[in-house]
């Protein structure tokens, strides 16, 4: 998949947007077929917590930050 980021425009100026690009940095995309149930992603959302708390016991990342469950 793509997710269109603001560097990628072409239609605007170029500018630098750090507080972007940390906050871009950090997301990810992920397509959901509308034929999934609420129990569907709930459970997606379970797997998910549970791979980002096994990749926190490893220890911070090399600029020392951690993933976030919140």
């Amino acid at each position: 998949g793509f997710t269109s980021r603001y560097d990628h425009w072409r239609f605007a100026a170029g500018k630098a947007l750090p507080e972007t690009d940390q906050i871009l940095k950090s997301l990810f995309d992920m397509r959901l077929p509308l034929t999934f149930t609420p129990a569907d992603c709930v459970l997606i959302a379970k797997i998910l917590h549970a791979e980002i708390q096994s990749i926190n016991q490893a220890g911070p990342d090399a600029d020392g930050t951690l993933l976030s469950v919140d």
